[in-house]
């Protein structure tokens, strides 16, 4: 009986540490991605070669003026949905990112349905989600 205790607290303060670790791990995966911004419904013709010229022409309609040299990597990410696809670009630094963010509102006048989005980890996409569900709900 007593080596069952033993193990069973053993467990549980191991279920406990392994917890603290992926916390931890998610909590680094997120501040890696926080120069990162994700551009939705960008049409696929445009996203061949020079992704960061479509994100630098994107940005201009917001009112932002940046340049290529503002970006780290811009990349096409998944699998075209109705000739749309969606681009992660890595900015420079955290202040370009959240110059860009902070005017994704001018966006919502486009017409070809663009939208930016922070890049979040799973776990984080789902709080959102669920947090999105209850509102309309």
């Amino acid at each position: 009986k007593n080596a069952i205790k033993e193990l069973k607290e053993s467990n549980s303060k191991l279920i406990e540490r392994v917890s603290d670790l992926e916390f931890g791990l998610e909590d680094l995966e997120q501040y890696g991605r926080r120069t990162s911004l994700r551009f939705h419904n960008v049409p696929s013709e445009n996203c061949t070669d020079d992704t960061d010229s479509v994100v630098v022409k994107i940005c201009q309609e917001m009112g932002v003026n940046i340049n290529t040299d503002d970006i780290n990597r811009s990349h096409p990410i998944g699998r075209p949905r109705n000739n749309k696809r969606q681009i992660i670009c890595r900015f420079r630094n955290w202040k370009i990112k959240n110059k860009v963010y902070s005017a994704k509102k001018q966006l919502k006048t486009n017409s070809r349905n663009i939208f930016v989005t922070e890049d979040l980890t799973k776990y984080r996409q789902n709080i959102v989600s669920k947090i999105i569900e209850a509102k309309k709900g």
